[in-house]
């Protein structure tokens, strides 16, 4: 909380906070009521690790952070309690707080976008159209296996990152696989004639083909 609140370039000295949240560029720290990036390489930290360390702060996507980071020690590890989030499906086009509040949302995941939308009556998941903007899941590490979860209604939690339109940045702490958004029958992404299609074009490079 202090953190958030002191001017950017402000030399500081952390004596305890927990890692709630992993990406692959940095990782979310808090005190139980605060939530402060830090863009640094996470190393082998993990969540739920209770630290220490000294720094500077600073500000990533307009939110406050810590952007540089010394002496860092591993104190403990326990589990996280978050907050109730904040559920954005109905005001996602116009939500942007000034702290990295933890939300919620439902959606449809393709890649790592997220369209939200919400079931019907006859209990069928429909994207919502008219929401101008998705989320876009920011630096989600490998463990998130997003790629097998293409095509899912997923229910993801985590940190507010900032809005970069169309997109609203989450860094995730959580993604609930609720089922794939249809039955799939067949799907192939053609990867495999990608060996042909370098040999036709290294013999036709004047009408290669894509």
């Amino acid at each position: 909380t202090e953190i958030a609140a002191a001017a950017d370039e402000t030399v500081i000295i952390v004596p305890k906070a927990q890692v709630t949240a992993i990406t692959t560029k940095g990782y979310v720290i808090s005190d139980d009521k605060t939530a402060v990036y830090v863009p640094v390489a996470p190393g082998t930290l993990a969540i739920g690790d209770v630290i220490s360390f000294k720094g500077d702060k600073g500000s990533e996507a307009g939110l406050p952070a810590v952007t540089t980071v010394d002496n860092l020690t591993k104190l403990s590890n326990s589990a996280v309690t978050y907050p109730t989030p904040v559920d954005i499906n109905s005001t996602i086009d116009t939500y942007a707080p000034t702290t990295r509040e933890y939300v919620t949302a439902l959606g449809l995941l393709k890649g790592n976008s997220i369209s939200v939308g919400a079931y019907d009556s006859s209990k069928q998941f429909v994207v919502d159209a008219t929401k101008a903007i998705s989320i876009n899941v920011l630096d989600a590490p490998d463990a998130f296996k997003l790629a097998s979860l293409n095509g899912h209604i997923v229910v993801i939690e985590g940190y507010f990152a900032g809005v970069a339109k169309p997109v609203l940045n989450v860094m995730a702490s959580k993604i609930t696989d609720k089922g794939a958004f249809k039955t799939i029958y067949f799907a192939d992404d053609f990867s495999w004639m990608r060996p042909y299609i370098d040999e036709y074009n290294a013999l036709n490079p004047t009408s290669p083909i894509g």
